[in-house]
């Protein structure tokens, strides 16, 4: 739970030079918000966000927000939330530090209506959290040099109690939505498309993957267990009511891994 006072003392709300018409974007969130406008500094935001409490909303308005280092959340209770996904956009093309677009390791930890564009690494990575839910997120990357996108756009791994829904996935080049070493899974109504794997479940127990659209990757939809890894076998996982078509582009995967050998059309196509 949010505490009941709604702090703003670090909100740096810029509202577009002053302006009384701008959208607060901590509007309607009870507790303790930080809200960021696009005219900010990296390093004002980064700040803010380094020190950010436990039950904190960060709050993204509309526009490109653009980064050079990765955004880093350990706190618990954390919401990362913008204005829209196709509105409020956390570019990272010019990424010069850090493996990931997004890394949070903190639980309870939701993010909801924006979009991570073209990190180094990954996109989204949760690792270690309980309780994760990503709504309407997208994750993507754009350059036509495919062997400089990540590997995953939206990925929680050793992960308990994990919601993916309406969210949309493009570019990884490995799976778009994966779930690894995790318990308690639910992928339902998201997008994935020009991905390696749309979505992918591995090694993992209790997951659920339905009304999702898997298409034009190389495989649709793959349910996985793996060997040496710290959670052994995957059970209970049930695909169903899926969309799955076209998925025959031709596998751009690096060399050596195991997504590499998945042949186009593979899986549930």
């Amino acid at each position: 739970m949010r505490p009941a006072a709604r702090l703003l003392g670090l909100s740096l709300v810029a509202a577009a030079c002053g302006s009384s018409k701008a959208k607060d974007p901590c509007a309607g969130v009870a507790g303790t918000c930080l809200a960021f406008t696009p005219d900010q500094s990296e390093a004002t935001i980064q700040n803010a966000i380094a020190g950010a409490k436990d039950g904190t909303t960060l709050a993204f308005a509309e526009g490109t927000f653009s980064f050079t280092n990765e955004i880093t959340l350990a706190a618990k209770g954390l919401t990362l939330q913008g204005a829209g996904r196709e509105v409020t956009t956390l570019d990272f093309h010019g990424q010069l530090a850090g493996s990931e677009g997004v890394l949070v390791s903190g639980s309870s930890f939701t993010m909801v209506d924006l979009g991570v564009k073209d990190p180094l690494g990954n996109g989204v990575k949760i690792v270690g959290a309980t309780g994760v839910t990503l709504r309407r997120v997208k994750a993507f990357y754009t350059n036509p040099d495919k062997s400089k996108h990540g590997g995953y756009a939206i990925y929680p791994v050793q992960c308990h109690q994990v919601l993916v829904e309406g969210s949309y996935a493009s570019g990884a080049t490995d799976t778009g939505i994966y779930v690894g070493q995790s318990e308690q899974v639910v992928l339902w109504n998201n997008e994935a498309t020009q991905n390696v794997a749309g979505l992918e479940i591995e090694n993992t127990h209790f997951a659920d993957v339905h009304d999702n659209d898997a298409h034009d990757n190389s495989a649709g939809i793959l349910v996985f267990a793996l060997p040496r890894l710290m959670q052994k076998d995957t059970h209970d996982v049930r695909v169903f009511a899926n969309r799955a078509v076209n998925n025959n582009v031709p596998n751009f995967a690096p060399a050596g891994g195991i997504i590499g050998n998945v042949r186009a059309a593979q899986g549930c196509s």
